[in-house]
């Protein structure tokens, strides 16, 4: 069984979040003025980490568009690799992209690959059982917005690591 849900090309290629919506209503040729609007709102974020100050720019928090709608769903529900495929083929076969938190140094095609542990969302566009491959949308080397076949093991392993962080902190 192979699903793969139909992605365009974002014209803005800064932001990981704002290229998937983007990626998204191109593909359905729905990018509107709303969307585009939304895109002038940025707000930066501070952190500290081991005496390391680190800024964060999310652009657009309250992205609308008529053409956009999110659904949530609680970790928790998907906390395991079976339930988590499981919510992917459903997701996919209704025309619902996904995009869910994973440890990118965890996958190959990632540039910090077995380095720097990166919390980091993609865009999970396809699934394919019978290759075990997952189709991701991302920024893979940080700088190029591309699409990418995935082991969907190591997709699994990057989720869960994530979840086990989750788990033991109680977060």
């Amino acid at each position: 069984m192979k699903i793969e849900l139909k992605i365009g090309n974002p014209t803005y290629k800064g932001m990981p979040y704002e290229s998937h919506l983007e990626s998204i209503l191109n593909s359905q040729h729905k990018c509107d003025e709303n969307y585009l609007i939304n895109m002038l709102d940025m707000q930066v974020f501070e952190s500290i980490y081991n005496d390391e100050v680190r800024y964060d720019f999310i652009l657009s928090s309250g992205i609308r568009s008529t053409n956009l709608s999110h659904k949530y769903i609680k970790r928790e529900k998907i906390s395991t690799k079976d339930k988590l495929i499981e919510y992917i083929i459903k997701s996919l076969e209704n025309n619902q992209y996904c995009y869910l938190a994973i440890n990118s140094s965890r996958i190959k095609e990632y540039i910090n690959y077995n380095d720097i542990s990166i919390v980091h969302c993609p865009l999970i566009i396809g699934i394919d059982k019978e290759r075990q491959k997952i189709k991701l949308n991302d920024f893979f080397d940080f700088s190029y917005y591309s699409s990418k076949w995935i082991d969907v093991n190591e997709f699994l392993d990057a989720y869960m690591d994530i979840q086990n962080i989750i788990n033991k902190y109680e977060i």
